[in-house]
């Protein structure tokens, strides 16, 4: 303890030594002639100090030595159910009693399978004292054993609908759900069935099942129902068909529903010698010389007609087959549309077209697939514009405010499944997982606040979904003080400064950069002569900090410091305020091919509004 003596000329001195101390229980606290106290056992003392006729008092407080304390944490918290399907990171926090602490444990990682799994740390301090948390785990990362044995893929079903027939079953955390192309299912013990209406043409049969832990097994196949409407009218894609001499070029009949129509009759003008058709579901046209020939498509009595051009030489350059918009909508890379390249499949799409026009209500969108040669497979309408190729010959379709990411069959166009992931345009692992920004799509439906944003990993085959949170936010606390208005304290968390994308590598890591930003301000209002409330005074210092995220193939992550910068504002708002420092925006951080991260951000000088780019490369010492 230190004694302060304060004299009648304004002035103030240590009088520690000179001073006399005493111990009023000095079997509770003990106190030497230089007001060092120590504590002897639990009670309270008053300690005096007196000197020059005067004396002051204060009271201690002796406590009985106290354990630590340590509390435990897990990420990712585990589901409603109590599951996890992912390894699980616990972290301890310790806290010390009476004595620092010696050993705190260090985060665990648990990978391993198993339901109720203890994790203990024991937290230890300089005098022996100990304190000991448990948590239990519950981890199951094996999908269902999900079995489909009717039908097989490719059958032809002669009735408009069909029993889908197997078994699912799971080990662990035990299967909580089975859809039949997205219908939910009651099954008994292991076995399933399910009854699935079919449309004339190929159809998508998709069985999904789902564990406690959220484990997705699915199983997809197609059949065909040969048996076909009258069409409103037919249509022959593609169109506007240049053929050099010897080349050949398949076509496909569409009706009005833009399904293809194997029931089509082809023919070609009687006597002609310049391009032979073959016959059935699959015409093929073969040019035999040069000229211009009318191939004629019929169905159930409607009729449709193209040209096709043949040359001696294709010329460089020149455009084989043309596929027209639909009514009303534009294709190709315009305001509304654009094309999308599908991944090699059989029998899949070759390429996707994004058409799109203004009904004078919004904007309204369509989707067709196409085969390489420009044969349309199918036709839906689109509720976003923001699609992109999956890895298995179908296409993903970005979120809606009622629903989150779908993967759409590339052979019918059919959904095979669903996400509740709603974000930003997501980045394709080279396992076909998607890795993108944004939220629960369910959760966006409820009345604000709604959650922060998160990384969500999409499994590309399944739709199976992974939330791993951000590691940090955005931090503003305000200081309010004078003499009228809000005085106090206010804290606000909100989302990260994030970037517009995420990359991955050849890996399969994805990565990410965000600004974490925490600002400081004091605010001074005070009541002017006519009463109101003014701002008469204001200081705010804000620290950005620039971090590469890494969510790496296995689950796991990490982060990395890039930059720091520290800004402020001082006056009183307006043209009183005076600034100085910079400020951070994120950039976007590409793999360089050679294990390193090629990072870019913005600097921007808040003083002279002065901008400069920095680049950061991983893989350079």
């Amino acid at each position: 303890m230190t004694g302060l003596g304060s004299y009648s000329d304004g002035t103030s001195r240590d009088i520690t030594a000179s001073a006399s101390w005493s111990s009023s229980a000095s079997n509770i606290a003990t106190v030497s002639s230089t007001g060092v106290v120590t504590a002897v056992n639990p009670g309270i003392a008053t300690i005096s100090v007196s000197a020059s006729g005067l004396t002051f008092v204060a009271n201690i407080n002796v406590t009985a030595p106290g354990p630590p304390v340590i509390a435990a944490s897990v990420s990712p918290t585990p589901n409603a159910g109590g599951w996890n399907d992912s390894p699980v990171t616990v972290t301890f926090a310790c806290t010390p009693g009476s004595a620092p602490i010696t050993n705190c444990p260090a985060p665990q990682v648990v990978s391993s399978e198993g339901m109720n799994q203890l994790v203990t740390g024991t937290a230890t301090d300089s005098s022996g004292n100990s304190a000991s948390t448990t948590v239990t785990l519950s981890i199951d990362e094996t999908p269902p054993a999900l079995t489909v044995t009717s039908p097989t893929d490719g059958q032809t079903i002669s009735t408009s609908t069909v029993s889908a027939m197997g078994s699912v079953s799971d080990g662990l955390s035990q299967v909580s759900g089975l859809t039949c192309n997205g219908t939910a299912v009651t099954f008994s013990g292991s076995s399933f069935s399910c009854n699935i209406s079919l449309q004339p043409g190929v159809n998508l049969i998709a069985i999904r099942a789902t564990d406690t832990a959220g484990n997705v097994a699915l199983v997809k196949m197609h059949v065909t129902y040969p048996v076909y409407p009258v069409p409103a009218s037919i249509t022959i894609t593609p169109t506007n068909v240049n053929l050099a001499v010897g080349q050949r070029q398949q076509f496909t009949a569409t009706d009005d529903q833009g399904r293809p129509r194997p029931d089509a009759t082809w023919s070609l003008p009687r006597r002609t010698t310049l391009a032979t058709i073959t016959t059935g579901s699959t015409p093929v046209l073969t040019a035999n010389a040069v000229g211009q020939v009318t191939l004629i498509a019929t169905v159930q009595g409607k009729m449709a007609q193209t040209a096709v051009n043949i040359v001696t030489t294709m010329a460089s350059g020149s455009s084989n087959w043309t596929v027209p918009p639909l009514p009303g909508l534009a294709a190709g890379n315009t305001a509304f549309g654009h094309f999308v390249p599908a991944s090699p499949s059989n029998n899949g799409a070759g390429l996707y077209s994004v058409e799109g026009g203004s009904n004078g209500n919004g904007e309204t969108y369509a989707l067709r697939a196409l085969t390489s040669d420009g044969q349309q497979l199918w036709q839906r309408p689109l509720s976003t514009a923001s699609v992109g190729p999956d890895l298995y010959g179908g296409i993903l379709v970005g979120w809606t405010p009622s629903s989150g990411m779908a993967d759409f069959d590339g052979q019918t166009g059919s959904p095979i499944w669903s996400s509740n992931f709603a974000g930003s345009i997501v980045a394709l692992r080279t396992d076909g997982n998607a890795v993108g920004l944004g939220w629960d799509a369910q959760q966006l439906q409820q009345p604000p606040p709604h959650p922060p944003i998160s990384v969500f990993v999409v499994n590309g085959a399944t739709g199976q979904t992974t939330q791993i949170p951000m590691p940090e936010r955005y931090i503003s606390a305000t200081t309010s003080t004078g003499n009228c208005g809000s005085i106090g304290i206010q804290n606000i968390a909100s989302d990260a400064f994030i970037s517009n994308t995420v990359t991955t590598d050849a890996d399969g890591n994805a990565y990410l950069e965000y600004v974490a930003r925490n600002t400081n301000a004091t605010v001074v209002n005070q009541t002017a002569p006519d009463l109101r409330c003014v701002e008469t005074a204001f200081s705010e210092t804000v620290k950005d900090r620039l971090v590469l995220m890494t969510i790496f193939a296995n689950g796991n992550t990490s982060t990395t410091q890039l930059a720091s910068r520290i800004y402020t504002q001082v006056g009183a708002g307006g043209a009183q305020s005076s600034w100085g420092g910079s400020s951070l925006s994120p950039g976007s951080a590409t793999p360089d091919g050679q294990g390193g991260v090629l990072a870019t951000w913005s600097e921007l000088f808040v003083d002279t509004m002065d901008m400069v780019i920095a680049l950061w490369d991983r893989s350079i010492p």
